[in-house]
Order: structure tokens, then sequence, then C-alpha cells
């Protein structure tokens, strides 16, 4: 039956069995499940089937409480009824949904070939174990599932991980493209079911390290293997630039080899050689910091910092207008809570946007702590000739511009600012802001109630969000504020 015939029910039944993208399309699917061929070649992500559909957004549409901030009048969703389809294949379209970002011209998207990396590894157990775990767990989190769904991904996890073991055996040398792969999602895994909680780091980080540096080690890749490395790179950069590294971890990761882009962007100057940059600084600061005091190598510290203060304005300001948020004063909304609202409202163009100008928060944050942890010493102070207050007020500036960013990135306001109830909620935005946030609550000298509000918003993101950490990173932060450790003044 040809996918071009004018669709109707005949018999109860659907005309085109077909991917909706196909559907749209008016082309011939080839039905493989769970994705779609015709749209793997075309290096798009498949939709998936209208079965499948209907069931994820039948629950995704429905309204969320615009107040973010009173997590305590969270009530429970009501729970799924028996699914019409496979439970697998709705997970594995729910889990694309929500954190695969097609790239948009220059924009740059967001684990964009996973859906292509999926098609093209059909017999690799462990790599399909691995994004069944992750599939499971983000719905089950999402959707307040119950503890069947959860121990259902973590058997997947288990299997996946004696599968990848028993692989390595042979692949330890020369690790593919699925055994990278395999260990970047059980990573990201670890973050959802909040097993990644700092103190006691997810065991997948190291393998992200060690086989990258393997990988980067061998002959020339093919573009698809540089889109896997240098997404990777990216994330073990994050991870060292968030959790302030020691010094030995941070000197290996920052001699790793630059897969550079072919096409320069505003994206891939900041991936490829800002936040590089600011991660083996914070860890040149962090290793001087360890050592009794030595002036000389502190300036040679503070000098590179300052010049890479200097090239993350240059980026800002040199951005073409379709990257630069839109900034919307004095919002007039309302909320449940009365504590605390931002001065303004921060909101990008599209996902692709918001994860570069996260990172380039971030990075800001980096750079920031790292000078005023030099210059809160007396014997630097004296003679580094930099204002402590225009420091501090710096990084304040940031944590409130990353406060601004909040309901965007939650999917709470539209664009001109208004509160919805059904908004893109989508788990990468959410995955996103909760890492700028760990930074944002530890700037110091905050107003208890923004620092509360901040704390409050990670709450939200682990129960409406389904992102696990935000509640483990949560409780750590909350903790180390009755300590009253929580400031950013010192590397820790």
């Amino acid at each position: 039956m040809s996918a071009t015939t004018k669709v109707g029910p005949r018999d109860g039944r659907l005309k085109s069995k077909g991917c909706l993208a196909c559907i749209r399309q008016k082309v011939k699917c080839d039905e493989n499940k769970p994705h779609c061929l015709r749209c793997q070649r075309g290096h798009r992500v498949c939709p998936g089937y209208r079965d499948q559909q209907r069931v994820v957004f039948r629950y995704e549409n429905r309204p969320e409480t615009p107040g973010i901030w009173d997590t305590s009048s969270r009530s429970p969703s009501p729970p799924l009824q028996p699914m019409s389809t496979d439970w697998l294949q709705v997970a594995i379209v729910h889990f694309f949904h929500n954190f695969v970002i097609p790239p948009d011209g220059l924009f740059p998207g967001f684990l964009e070939l996973l859906p292509r990396l999926v098609g093209m590894n059909p017999d690799s157990s462990y790599f399909n174990r691995s994004v069944e775990a992750i599939s499971m767990a983000t719905l089950a989190k999402t959707k307040h599932m119950g503890s069947e769904y959860i121990n259902m991904a973590r058997t997947a996890y288990g299997l996946a991980l004696q599968s990848l073991g028993s692989s390595l055996q042979q692949e330890k040398d020369s690790p593919s493209a699925a055994v990278l792969a395999t260990v970047d999602i059980l990573w990201r895994y670890d973050l959802i079911m909040g097993e990644d909680n700092l103190a006691c780091r997810s065991p997948h980080t190291q393998g992200q390290l060690e086989f990258l540096k393997t990988r980067l080690s061998k002959e020339k890749s093919n573009d698809d293997d540089k889109w896997l490395n240098r997404s990777v790179r990216t994330g073990v950069v994050m991870q060292r630039i968030i959790l302030h590294p020691n010094e030995n971890a941070a000197a290996a990761e920052a001699n790793l080899p630059v897969e550079t882009s072919m096409l320069e962007t505003p994206s891939s100057t900041l991936r490829e050689r800002l936040l590089p940059w600011a991660a083996s600084s914070g860890a040149q600061v962090s290793a001087c910091l360890r050592k009794p005091l030595d002036v000389e190598p502190l300036m040679a510290c503070l000098e590179s910092l300052q010049g890479l203060r200097r090239a993350l304005q240059e980026w800002e300001n040199e951005l073409p207008l379709e990257w630069r948020p839109t900034v919307i004063p004095n919002p007039q909304f309302h909320t449940n809570s009365s504590v605390y609202l931002p001065d303004c409202l921060i909101i990008f163009p599209n996902i692709s946007v918001s994860s570069i100008w996260t990172s380039y928060y971030i990075a800001q944050l980096s750079v920031l702590k790292s000078i005023a942890a030099i210059n809160s010493l007396d014997s630097m102070a004296s003679i580094s000739a930099l204002d402590s207050l225009d420091v501090q007020s710096s990084l304040v500036a940031v944590a409130d511009a990353i406060c601004s960013t909040v309901p965007y990135m939650l999917g709470l306001i539209n664009s001109s600012g208004e509160v919805i109830a059904e908004g893109d909620t989508r788990c990468a935005k959410a995955f996103f802001v909760t890492r700028s946030l760990y930074l944002a609550v530890q700037v110091s000298g905050l107003p208890d109630l923004q620092v509360q509000w901040m704390l409050d918003t990670l709450e939200f993101i682990g129960h409406e969000r389904g992102v696990g950490q935000a509640l483990i990173v949560k409780q750590d932060l909350a903790v180390r504020r009755e300590l009253g450790i929580l400031g950013l003044s010192h590397l820790s």
C-alpha cells in the first residue's frame, strides 16, 4: 500500500503505519523499529511511529504547575495507563525526543547522531542495552512511574555493563565508536538516576577519558567519529570545570588532542578553545594553591586567567545577532513564590543556543572563581592590582544571569516572557541548567532568598524534569550551606 495514498480509516486500521516523518513527507517508510532507516540515512532524528507518539505525548502534554518554586505542594502524577505499544520502544522515542537535538544550520545539535549510531550497531548488545537503560530511566523518572519500571532500567544497565566488560577484552586497545558512545550513555544514565553524586562520582567518567585518549591517538577518524569524539571531549571538559579538578586529572585532560571543526562557529570556538582553556587554568590554580606559596607561578596563572576573561568577553561581543538571547526587564508574572524573582528574563532563540550560553556562564564563573581565589591571598592582593569588589560583583552578575535563564530553560514561559502551562519541557534543557545552577548557588554574597530559590529550583528539576542528579546536588549544597562553606571564595 502506497504511503502517498489518501489516509482514511478502513476496517478500523490506519492506512499508513510508517514513521511520522515519512507520513508527513508522503514517502514510503521501511517501518524499521525503533527507528526508520530512511530517517537515519537522511541524518534526521526519527520521531517514531503514530502509536508510540500517542502514548508518549498523552502524558507529556499534561499541564505543569507554573510556580516552580513551591515544590512542597507538588502532587504526584496519575499512574500511567496500560500501554498499547511495547514499553521499550515508547521509552526510546521518549528519550530521543527529550535529549536528541538536531543541528539547525550553524547551530549545533546535542547527541544528534545517536539515532544513527543505533541503526549502525544493531548487533552491539552493550550499546543497545545502554540506550535501553537510559531510555527507560528517563521515561520512568519524568513520568513518576513505579519502582518496577526503575528496576527494568537497572536490569538493562547491568546487562550493558556485563556485555561491555566482555567486549573490552577485544576492544581495549582500539575502542570503537560504539564503546565510547556506550560509556558516555552510561554516565548520562547515572546523572538521570542520581547516582553520580559529585562526592562519589560515576565510574564511567574515567572510562570516557581513557577511551577518548586512546581513540584520539589513533589514525584520522571519519566525520561520525569526530562528532562523537568532540561531544565526549566537551562533556569531559565541562565535568572538570564544574567539579574543580585535582592537578593530575586536569593535566591529563588538558593534553588531549583536539579535533577541530572544519567550519569555525561561535559554538566551536567556545567548546574547542575557550572551555579547555578554562579547565586547564582552573587545574593550574588548584595545583598552585595546594603547594607552599610561590608568587611567580600564581602571577602566571593570573595572567592566563585575565587573558581568558578578555577572550570570553570578546566572544560575547562578536556574537552574531541570531546567537544572542532576548532580555525582558522587570518581568510581570506571578508564581507560587513571592520570596524571589529574577530582575529580568533571558530567552534564547533555541535549545542549541541555550546550551552554548550555559557553557559560557559556567566558564565565566570558573575564571572569576579562580581569580578570586588567587586575589584572596594577602601577598597576592597587594601586587595583583585587581579590584576584589569588581571580581565579586562580576560573580554575582553571572549568577543573576543564570537565574534569569531558569524559566525559559524549564519551559515555563513563552518567547514574550508570559507564564505558560505547556512549554518546551525537554530534559536536555533542565540538564544544562542544573550544571549552571550548581555553580551559581556557590557564589558568595548572594541574598539568602535567592540561594533558597535556586535550591528549590534544583529540587523541582529533580522531581518534575527527571534529572536525578539535581536532587543529589541540592542535598549536597544544602548541607554545605548549613555548615557555612557554600561560598566560592576559594577553590575546593
